[in-house]
């Protein structure tokens, strides 16, 4: 018992005690509301407000966040219209649709080749892996998904040959840091969930 006050030391019998205290209070505290009640009277709480015991109308499939009607829904759904031209199965199919997207990009960073980023194909790529899985209810497997990167930055960038060209970086100004600084503290309308998937 160095260091510490007697009544500080822990005991079963105290240990005991204490969690006995604690379930009472927090039975009496619970009584007449919906934690009170044990499974059966929970059910029967939801079936008496509408929850059906036919379970066939409910599907499986997982529950993705709305779209931004007006930027990123026409965006994924012209990506939906060239994956459902190729479609996607396995490695050689995820291989094949990034090649294509590498190779019908058009760059604008790097006027010299007309050819688009890597950071640009791998940002297309990952939203069309995105709209496949929203609009299939699928999901792609793993070590198809995690290819995408390596296989656009070590090998496309040079078979096709992609642009390593990175935009300026532009600095912040005083005008730019009053605009951000009205935005986001005066007219937020900006949803930090991300929405790709």
């Amino acid at each position: 018992m160095t260091g510490k006050p007697p009544f500080l030391v822990s005991t079963p019998d105290i240990h005991i005690r204490t969690c006995t205290v604690l379930q009472a209070m927090s039975t009496e505290q619970a009584k007449g509301c919906w934690r009170g009640l044990n499974p059966d009277e929970q059910i029967e709480a939801a079936l008496k407000d509408g929850l059906s015991e036919d379970r066939s109308g409910i599907d499986s499939n997982p529950v993705h966040r709305k779209l931004n009607e007006k930027t990123s829904q026409p965006r994924y759904d012209a990506m939906w219209d060239f994956w459902e031209a190729i479609g996607l199965r396995n490695m050689e199919d995820m291989k094949h649709i990034t090649e294509a997207v590498g190779r019908s990009t058009p760059g604008r960073l790097d006027k010299e080749t007309g050819r688009a980023t890597v950071k640009t194909v791998r940002n297309k790529m990952r939203k069309l892996m995105s709209i496949w899985q929203r609009k299939t209810n699928l999901t792609i497997p793993p070590e198809v998904h995690d290819s995408v990167a390596p296989y656009v930055k070590d090998v496309l960038r040079y078979t096709i040959p992609l642009s390593i060209e990175e935009k300026a970086p532009t600095f912040l100004t005083i005008e730019n840091y009053v605009d951000m600084e009205e935005l986001l503290w005066q007219h937020d309308h900006h949803n930090y969930v991300h929405e790709g998937c």
